[in-house]
């Protein structure tokens, strides 16, 4: 089975019987670890949801100024997206603005999200949708894009249309406030602000 605690920042992939299996799948047999990927299209429900933000510089060595985001209501639970993106070589005050899912890194690229493997734990990396409340909890965002423009002060819109590794489509779009991480960390109030003081000082160790 896939188990994860309650801030996601670690999965651990076990067979039916308990033990390590690596997180490998050889097409042969059951050895899912009864992950059940969703069957039909996903239209995103995003009511109550803001954006967190956080800046990170440059934070691959590649260069590209790298931003991490969180569309997720206070208590992150039912649907909600993480973010890792890449804009360019100066932009370090926003982060408007066309980005293309991709496994590569370069100007305004989402990274694609993909399980790594760390001391025998299967870990999460890039971007991700979310969904507590289901059976595919978890979905890895392997193509597609998104789009975030200003809507007034502290406020954005986002669209976007993401497909997993099966073709699944993840659609959909927002329009709400953003939280900076200095914002989050001044509050007491929600699972993020929590994980924050006990020593997380990233969305990244919050929601990884």
């Amino acid at each position: 089975k896939i188990t994860f605690n309650g801030a996601i920042d670690m999965i651990n992939v076990e067979d039916d019987g308990g033990e390590d299996d690596g997180g490998n799948n050889d097409g042969e047999g059951d050895d899912d670890g009864g992950y059940e990927p969703p069957k039909e299209d996903i239209v995103c429900k995003l009511d109550g949801c803001r954006l967190y933000y956080e800046y990170c510089g440059d934070f691959y060595n590649v260069g590209l100024m790298n931003w991490t985001m969180l569309l997720s209501n206070a208590d992150m639970s039912g649907e909600y997206l993480l973010f890792d993106l890449l804009t360019n070589a100066t932009n370090q005050s926003d982060f408007y603005g066309r980005y293309e899912l991709n496994e590569e890194m370069g100007e305004y690229v989402l990274q694609a999200g993909k399980f790594i493997e760390e001391d025998g734990s299967i870990m999460t990396y890039g971007s991700w949708y979310f969904n507590t409340n289901s059976t595919y909890y978890l979905i890895p965002l392997a193509k597609g894009w998104l789009e975030i423009e200003p809507a007034g002060e502290k406020r954005a819109t986002i669209e976007f249309e993401f497909y997993d590794e099966a073709g699944i489509k993840i659609s959909g779009s927002w329009s709400g406030n953003m939280v900076s991480i200095d914002e989050i960390v001044q509050s007491s109030r929600s699972s993020i602000a929590r994980n924050l003081s006990r020593g997380d000082t990233t969305l990244r160790s919050v929601v990884y």
